[in-house]
């Protein structure tokens, strides 16, 4: 690549946020931190929840801010997260509440509660990930002996980065490296592990369609590009999951020494 260019980036972590203007003008990137936030869970009662109502106006005022300083349209606009937690939308795409924080309770003692309908041994095969309380699949498998209504409504999961992703330009996938996040992908197959959710009994209706990281899912929504001043096409691009890449490979060689041994 030789061509000057320039990008925006959203980088969303546990404890932070930011929005990046970057730049690469043939040899080299920089990069410019425009806007930094705190980020943290929130208490209600027993629950601890993610505001992301709060973070989506964050990462608008952080896109106004980098419209402010710059003369020229962005070649793209991406966004990475943290992994496990996820936001739920019902039939007409609406939130369903403030998404559960990985660290929330409620999954205490659900791996071992499972171990009936599918082993801690048998759920590392069919995934490759390393059995947490935190991960997806206990998250929703609590919502179910819970009878939750969210999950009971809910027609669309997004993992956290995908649903910021859908609020800038409308459409609903799931990233890859995020997917695998869950502990409900198959890595073999490289999509959703329809093994787990049903020996689980998880709804399986509510998984989106996984895509690469870097594909482009389409242009910035108006009503985003009217509100940040980003008037023009804009096309929104999937980043990987934040810190994810080393974890992924990682499990990637612990499947195949499994499949291996077997």
């Amino acid at each position: 690549m030789s061509a000057s260019v320039s990008f925006l980036a959203v980088d969303l972590g546990a404890s932070s946020g930011r929005v990046m203007d970057c730049a690469w003008d043939g040899q080299r990137f920089s990069l410019a931190e425009t806007h930094r936030f705190p980020n943290a869970g929130v208490r209600i009662g027993a629950d601890l929840h993610w505001d992301v109502l709060r973070i989506w106006t964050e990462i608008q005022n952080g896109l106004r801010r980098c419209c402010a300083r710059r003369d020229e349209l962005p070649a793209g606009i991406g966004i990475d997260a943290w992994g496990v937690d996820f936001c739920m939308l019902d039939e007409r795409d609406r939130l369903l509440g403030n998404p559960h924080h990985y660290r929330d309770n409620r999954t205490n003692g659900v791996p071992a509660a499972l171990q009936s309908k599918m082993s801690g041994h048998d759920l590392f095969r069919a995934t490759g990930v390393q059995t947490m309380e935190i991960n997806t699949v206990f998250q929703l498998a609590a919502m179910a002996i819970a009878k939750d209504r969210r999950l009971i409504h809910a027609c669309t999961l997004l993992m956290i980065p995908d649903y910021f992703q859908y609020l800038l330009c409308g459409e609903k996938r799931a990233e890859y490296t995020e997917a695998s996040t869950t502990e409900i992908f198959d890595l073999r197959a490289r999509c959703w592990s329809w093994e787990v959710l049903k020996k689980l009994e998880l709804p399986d209706c509510i998984f989106q369609e996984i895509v690469q990281p870097g594909t482009v899912l389409g242009e910035l929504h108006a009503g985003v590009q009217a509100e940040c001043g980003l008037a023009g096409s804009i096309p929104l691009l999937r980043n990987s999951a934040r810190r994810a890449g080393n974890r992924f490979r990682r499990r990637a060689a612990s499947l195949r020494a499994v499949s291996l041994r077997a």
